[in-house]
């Protein structure tokens, strides 16, 4: 679906409402008085249409407004989405059956000019409520055909700004192995040396750039997109690295990706917010905490372990959840101590042959046969992508990111 178009539709159906409403409003108050010349009908119909036309507009004029100055995103999450379509859905089904009556009621007054008052002003309302609910009518047909065919040409409902105003998004890129931040072996021997730690990504290498440019192309929440300030290479142990690239060896062996033109296994770029408990990271703090309860030092050091996740899972059941979207990350990055800075963590996934879901699914504990990952797609149940793991080994940390926490 067109999701400009969705909301011209919808200024269309607020302007011809604006007609309508002013007028009949208008002839009512303006009569002179002889209610004796207007139809029998007219006088009830008008006073249905005004209320009719000035509730819809206050109801659809909200709605545009808070949509295109980006206030409707702090209250439509992807938690209450599917609550917000459904009453969404009663509201233009309502106002559908009322501006038809409406229409057809004024459709029906004879049209003898010389006994009925406002003649001209009422066949004038009469064609606004028709073309109002001729809107509306549009808006509800584009909106029901894309729930239930949300995946035609991957676009979906608008649930929030940045997808209304913008087109979706390019995939984000690949990790590729002649991304690596290092000269060659040796100098991977030597970073290794008191692995895993942090470190430092001068800003004037071409990573440095690489993972900005990421961050920023996938930032689609309609807040300011933040300045990178620090990146960090995250240089994991021998040991660690090697089950990783054994799974991704065996992935690929199996659905070649390589052979269509794909890095191994798959692999591609992804993000991941999680709790902070210390300030690694943050200007005069470059070494990881041994707190156990720290998940982002956890995760650095010893990368994603499933069952440390806890006993509450997402929608795609028990899983390693990561997003092309860093701006939907960042909504799960959080300080448990007071910090102007938030950090997200860039990970290599091995996605494999990614199986594509659209509502929730929360029971897997691994994707269906023959897949080696779960995509949630955006539009029913998701408003940002998300891409799930289901082993250990499918997943590395890359990079630590550190920018000023979006006001």
């Amino acid at each position: 679906m067109n999701y400009k178009r969705y909301y011209y539709v919808t200024l269309v159906q607020l302007f011809f409402t604006l007609i309508a409403g002013g007028s009949v409003t208008w002839m009512i108050q303006n009569n002179d008085g002889d209610t004796v010349r207007y139809h029998p009908q007219i006088w009830a119909t008008f006073q249905f249409i005004a209320f009719a036309a000035w509730s819809s507009f206050i109801i659809s004029g909200s709605i545009v407004l808070l949509f295109w100055t980006g206030v409707w995103d702090w209250f439509i999450k992807d938690e209450n989405e599917r609550t917000y379509f459904l009453v969404h859905m009663v509201y233009i089904g309502i106002y559908d059956f009322f501006w038809l009556g409406g229409a057809a009621s004024l459709s029906t007054i004879p049209g003898n000019c010389r006994r009925i008052d406002h003649c001209t002003s009422t066949r004038a309302a009469a064609a606004s409520s028709w073309l109002t609910f001729f809107a509306l009518s549009w808006a509800s047909v584009m909106i029901i055909r894309e729930w239930f065919y949300g995946s035609y040409k991957d676009q979906t409902i608008p649930m929030n700004t940045k997808q209304a105003k913008t087109k979706a998004p390019p995939p984000p890129p690949m990790s590729t192995t002649n991304s690596s931040v290092f000269c060659g072996p040796q100098c991977v021997l030597q970073a290794r040396a008191g692995a895993p730690k942090l470190m430092v990504l001068p800003a004037a290498h071409y990573m440095f750039r690489t993972v900005s440019d990421l961050f920023r192309a996938n930032w689609t929440h309609p807040t300011a997109v933040p300045t990178l300030q620090y990146i960090f290479v995250i240089v994991s142990t021998e040991e660690y690295d090697r089950m990783y690239r054994a799974y991704r060896e065996g992935v690929d062996s199996v659905g070649k990706f390589q052979a269509q033109g794909l890095k191994e296994g798959n692999e591609q770029y992804r993000w991941h917010g999680t709790s902070r408990e210390c300030k690694v990271g943050d200007p005069g703090h470059p070494n990881l905490c041994t707190s156990a309860s720290c998940s982002l030092c956890s995760i650095i050091r010893y990368s994603f372990d499933i069952d440390r996740f806890g006993p509450r899972w997402g929608r795609f059941g028990k899983g390693i959840y990561t997003s092309g979207t860093s701006s939907k990350s960042n909504d799960y990055q959080k300080n448990l101590q007071p910090s102007q800075w938030s950090a997200l963590l860039l990970n290599n996934v091995v996605v494999g042959r990614g199986y594509q879901l659209y509502d929730n699914s929360d029971k897997l504990i691994q994707p269906p046969p023959g897949y080696d990952s779960v995509l949630g797609v955006p539009g029913r149940a998701l408003n940002y992508d998300e891409t799930v793991v289901y082993r250990n080994d499918a997943i590395r940390p890359a990079y630590l990111v550190l920018y000023l926490t979006p006001q």
